[in-house]
């Protein structure tokens, strides 16, 4: 009996052995590609930069508008140095002045201007005409190159003064060099090619509503070159 059953128990232990052995082969010989193809990733496809198209619409007014704008910013350095360098004169004359004993019984001189003061900011041949002035058209003169300018203001008031000596009847005969106006004075300077247009040009433009002055200088001379005139008004706002 004994010998029995050492021999079932043998029996039942090879058989477990051979079926574990069964299982492991066959574990074993799974195809190698199943662990490869878990890891392997969809392929994306090639992404290709694509031209962007990029359209820009230029405002011309706003253009316009920088240009006066940076036009008037060099005009403000511009007097800016003019107002350092008449504050410079200006003290000069003031020390000058203060060592000349004064006349006794003289009328107050009128403000003037030297020639080579006047060339510093004023071309030819303007410069010498206003040279030759004096009393409140210089005193005019002198506080248009103090002043700031007023941008918007200053911009409207000179295309209006502009557009009025293109479109008069006689505007053929009379030519505009340069119109600045900036808080309270505006210059006008040009030519003539006829005798007395720029006055009927200026009395024109003196009915227009948008002329409000309080009080102007107007000044011709000529040269070799013809006939030429300087203004000087101050604007009410």
């Amino acid at each position: 009996m004994k010998t029995t059953h050492v021999l079932i128990v043998s029996a039942v232990v090879f058989i477990v052995g051979l079926v574990t052995g069964l299982q492991l082969n066959s574990s074993n010989q799974q195809p190698a590609n199943s662990i490869s193809q878990e890891n392997v990733e969809p392929e994306l496809p090639e992404l290709r930069a694509q031209p962007l198209a990029v359209t820009a619409e230029v405002d011309v007014a706003e253009v316009e508008q920088l240009q006066h704008r940076i036009i008037a910013l060099e005009q403000q350095l511009s007097a800016r140095d003019q107002r350092q360098e008449l504050a410079q004169q200006s003290l000069q004359q003031n020390l000058v002045s203060e060592t000349e004993e004064p006349e006794q019984n003289s009328d107050a001189a009128e403000t003037a201007i030297k020639p080579e003061h006047a060339s510093s900011f004023l071309p030819e041949p303007f410069a010498s005409l206003m040279a030759k002035q004096a009393g409140q058209a210089i005193d005019y003169l002198n506080q248009h190159q103090l002043e700031d300018i007023d941008s918007e203001w200053a911009y409207q008031m000179e295309l209006k003064i502009a557009d009025h000596f293109a479109t008069h009847e006689h505007a053929s005969q009379v030519e505009l060099s340069s119109v600045s106006c900036k808080t309270s004075i505006c210059e006008i300077r040009g030519y003539e090619y006829e005798p007395e247009r720029f006055i009927v040009v200026y009395n024109a433009m003196q009915t227009q509503s948008w002329w409000r002055y309080s009080s102007s200088y107007a000044f011709q001379d000529s040269n070799d070159q013809g006939r030429y005139f300087y203004l000087l008004a101050e604007m009410r706002r």
